[in-house]
Parts: structure tokens; sequence; C-alpha cells
């Protein structure tokens, strides 16, 4: 049987010593979820665009690969270099990419890596 603690009962339901069934769908609070990880309200929801409007959808969870392929690796090194010439620019120069990328809708920093990346 479940036990309140009497402070709390006024402010919340804060119960101990319950095993079992939670009361959300597929949440996980004071037990195991009822509806499990792989049941069919489980998953990533996002909302989706067509032709007749917006609709939430629900995408199953899975784990992105990481091929490790020469390109990926060389694309992230030129964005590291990219962080690291951010890092070592003066307060003037960020100053003068926040003014010029908010021209164009971006930040100071997203701007200066888009131009270094192109760049290089």
């Amino acid at each position: 049987m479940a036990r309140v603690a009497p402070i709390d009962a006024l402010v919340s339901l804060k119960t101990t010593g319950k095993f079992g069934y939670s009361g959300g769908f597929g949440m996980l609070r004071n037990g195991k979820a009822r509806y499990g990880f792989y049941h069919k309200w489980c998953g990533i929801y996002h909302i989706q665009t067509s032709s007749t409007g917006k609709f939430q959808a629900i995408v199953n969870f899975y784990t992105p690969t990481n091929p490790r392929t020469p390109a990926q690796q060389a694309q992230r090194a030129r964005y590291g270099a990219a962080i690291g010439a951010y890092r070592a620019l003066t307060d003037a120069q960020k100053k003068y990419y926040a003014k010029a990328g908010s021209t164009r809708g971006l930040r100071g920093y997203e701007y200066f890596v888009k131009k270094y990346i192109l760049a290089h």
C-alpha cells in the first residue's frame, strides 16, 4: 500500500513504497511503464506538414550511425578549425560579425563559421 507523507499531502501526492505500473502513458514514475519501451505509443513525437495541414507523427527510436568516412572527418576538422578561429577573434571583430550576421538572420558566431567554412 502506498504511503503519503502528511506534510506533502496538501501540496502533492508524494508516494513512497509503491511498485508496479505508472499512471502515465509510457512514462516511468514510481515503477515500470505500463506500455513499455517498444509500444506503438512510444517514440519521438514531431510535427509534420502536408498539403492538408500540420499533424503530429511518431517516429520510432533509432541510433544514428557514425560511418567516420574521410569526408566526414575532414568536415569535422574544418568545423573545429572554424571554432578555434572564432575564439581567437577580438571583441571588436566579434561585434562586426554579430552586426553583419544580424542583417542575414544569423548570430555573429553562425555567420563567422559559415564564412570560414565556405572560404576553406
